[in-house]
């Protein structure tokens, strides 16, 4: 277990403006550790990491740009997130288990969590044997990134994804479309063609609803909309052909369903933390965008890019 660390603030370190920090070595995967902290523990990053950060509260209690963190919550933190977080100071102490890492894409359907604030997501954790499981994952994370084995990263890498899937498996998996015949229905028409999917009253005729009944059910059993979740995989989707491809990001854009490249480029942007060029020509391994996306605007006007859904 490493020290306690009593206070870090990378906005005071030099720095250029509106850069985010890099926590990382190069070539690094993970960065993994595990504290208790006293009252005074306090972290502030004021533009975010350039990778992901997850952190699973063991024992105590720690607040999390204003969200509080009990024993078995997970947080995960987005790249390029502005947070702080520190101990609570109505507990006085905190323990928790730590990783700053790069996801790869086959892992982001792992952190598919609530929205607690932007860019922070949470998963409580309440079975205690599958808790500990995921700490003890991290902890062997940060055991083999200081092991100085020639596969020291990697082996990190896949003991904190194996941290991720305890997480998964508390929370009951993926997203439960299967519960609802009626939504995994919906589901396979938006994936059967996502350069141009069936918009919202097509979907609602096809399974003999409104497009009202068609979003509130959808919600309900998804926990975002139609919409949303249609442009979570349109933007994955993009990620993979940016990857795999030397096709022009309007070439991209319009492959996924969207007809306006700058509002395509607007949207990945918002949703994986850079644009469609800087992703395309980013170092390390893959990190698809994880699966929650924002909840459309209410009473926001129709989407040009994406047709029959409201925009976000």
């Amino acid at each position: 277990m490493l020290p306690t660390v009593n206070h870090l603030d990378d906005s005071a370190m030099p720095r250029q403006p509106f850069s985010r920090q890099t926590i990382l070595t190069p070539g690094g995967l993970v960065h993994a550790g595990h504290f208790d902290n006293g009252a005074d523990y306090a972290t502030k990053r004021a533009h975010g990491t350039d990778d992901w950060l997850l952190i699973i509260t063991v024992s105590g209690a720690g607040l999390l740009s204003g969200v509080r963190s009990e024993p078995g919550d997970a947080i995960a933190i987005r790249p390029g997130t502005a947070h702080d977080y520190g101990t609570d100071p109505a507990v006085g102490r905190w323990e928790l288990a730590w990783a700053h890492l790069l996801i790869p894409g086959h892992c982001l359907d792992l952190v598919d969590w609530p929205e607690a604030a932007p860019g922070l997501l949470r998963r409580h954790i309440a079975d205690q044997e599958l808790l500990g499981r995921a700490v003890v994952a991290i902890d062997e994370a940060e055991r083999w990134s200081r092991s100085g084995s020639p596969y020291d990263q990697r082996l990190a890498l896949n003991a904190v994804e194996r941290a991720l899937l305890w997480c998964a498996v508390a929370g009951g998996g993926p997203e439960p479309i299967n519960r609802d015949p009626l939504v995994r229905q919906v589901c396979e028409r938006i994936l059967a063609d996502l350069a141009d999917p069936p918009d919202l009253a097509s979907l609602a005729r096809s399974v003999g609803l409104s497009p009202s009944r068609l979003a509130h059910r959808f919600t309900a059993v998804v926990g975002v909309s139609p919409g949303v979740w249609r442009e979570r995989h349109q933007l994955r989707w993009a990620c993979q052909l940016l990857d795999a491809t030397d096709h022009t990001v309007a070439a991209v854009a319009s492959a996924v369903g969207f007809s306006d490249p700058f509002y395509f480029s607007k949207r990945f942007r918002r949703f994986s933390g850079r644009t469609p060029s800087a992703w395309r020509n980013r170092s390390g391994p893959a990190q698809l965008p994880p699966g929650r996306g924002p909840e459309p605007d209410a009473g926001s006007a129709s989407d040009p890019g994406l047709p029959g859904f409201p925009r976000t």
